[in-house]
Parts: C-alpha cells; sequence; structure tokens
C-alpha cells in the first residue's frame, strides 16, 4: 500500500508540473500576440472601419448628427432703401388703421413709444397705442437719418417730424428703427421714440 501511495503522489506531482509548464507556455504565448504589431494594426483597422463615421470625421457636416440649419440669408439693401423702409410705416399711418399700422412689425418685437411710458412687445400691445395715436392722424417726414447695417438686419437712426393733422401741430422727436428680414419683408423688430431734450427746457 505504501509503494502504491507513493507512485500515486509522485505521478499527480508529474501532472501538475506539466500542466503548470502548459499554463506558462499558453501565457507566454498570449503575452507574444498582445504585444505584437501584427495583431494591433488590424485590430485599429477594424475599429476604423465599423466606426461611426461621426467619429471618424467630425468636420464633415454631411456625415455628422450634429448639422445645424442653414440660415437664409436677408437680400442686400442699400442705405437709401433702409431710410426708404420709414415710408412703408409712415404710409400705414395714414391708412388710420392700428391693425394695418400693426402690421409693419415683427412677430418678436419692442415698441417704446413717444406718447406713452408702457413698452408695448407684442401684437396687441402695439395695435392699442396706435388706436389713440392714430386718432390725431399724423404724418411724418425723416429729417435726419444714420444707417447701421449688419447680418440679416439694419437700423435706421435720428430725427423726424410729425404734423397732426387733427390739429396742425408739429413735433419732432429722436427715432430708432431695427428691422429685420421676415416672411419675404423688413419689419420693425424695435421702434424707439422720444420728444426732443429741447422740449422740456
Amino acid at each position: 500500500c505504501t509503494s502504491s501511495l507513493s507512485k500515486m503522489i509522485s505521478t499527480s506531482s508529474v501532472l501538475r508540473r506539466s500542466v503548470g509548464n502548459a499554463l506558462k507556455k499558453e501565457c507566454r504565448l498570449l503575452s507574444t500576440v498582445v504585444s505584437s504589431s501584427t495583431f494591433q494594426a488590424p485590430a485599429v483597422s477594424a475599429f476604423k472601419a465599423s466606426s461611426p463615421s461621426f467619429l471618424i470625421n467630425a468636420s464633415d457636416s454631411k456625415r455628422t448628427f450634429f448639422t445645424s440649419k442653414p440660415v437664409s440669408k436677408a437680400p442686400a439693401i442699400s442705405d437709401a432703401e433702409v431710410t426708404g423702409l420709414f415710408n412703408l410705416w409712415n404710409d400705414a399711418l395714414a391708412t388710420l388703421d392700428p391693425d394695418t399700422v400693426a402690421k409693419r412689425y415683427a412677430k418678436k418685437s419692442v415698441l417704446l413709444p413717444t406718447v406713452s411710458d408702457e413698452p408695448r412687445t407684442d401684437y396687441d400691445g402695439i395695435k392699442s397705442y396706435f388706436v389713440a395715436f392714430l386718432q390725431k392722424k399724423p404724418q411724418g417726414i425723416i429729417l435726419e437719418s444714420n444707417v447701421i447695417q449688419g447680418d440679416n438686419y439694419c437700423m435706421d437712426m435720428g430725427i423726424y417730424e410729425f404734423t397732426m393733422g387733427a390739429t396742425g401741430d408739429k413735433v419732432k422727436a429722436r427715432y430708432t428703427y431695427c428691422y429685420t428680414h421676415e416672411d419675404g419683408e423688413w419689419k420693425i423688430s424695435h421702434h424707439h421714440s422720444s420728444i426732443m431734450p429741447e422740449s422740456f427746457l
């Protein structure tokens, strides 16, 4: 029995050494494969080939998921034409229809009127101001104009004078019009009008 047990222990030791040696060889082989350039190159190439296009070339807007809708550029307009936009608003005054005047303003606009301390920031507010103002039957002329243009907007700033048809009174005021191109035409996005300082001196 003692002899048989010794043989079994000896055989078990040989098997453990064989298995251990085999595992060492496997580890060395795997280490060699991982560190070899022949393995790395195909791996990188395969990743690039299967990667989404926005990872490979993020600068190509046609192949990205993050594309912005192009903004339509407003048509060219001369400084004289910018000043002339006032006539569209003045002609609207001549209709004595507050709705027609309010339509000269953009969807998002601000009116800081001459004879009201309340800013008008929507269609109804702008219209309500002209309900009262048009009763004076105003007609205006520009005395001095200064134009500034930018991307998709233009501004006209200066001095205008109104003649009130209902009374014959004349009133000078400083003005600022900011126009934006909306629905195919230039609309007023900001209008500021204030009495000349000399009126208070």
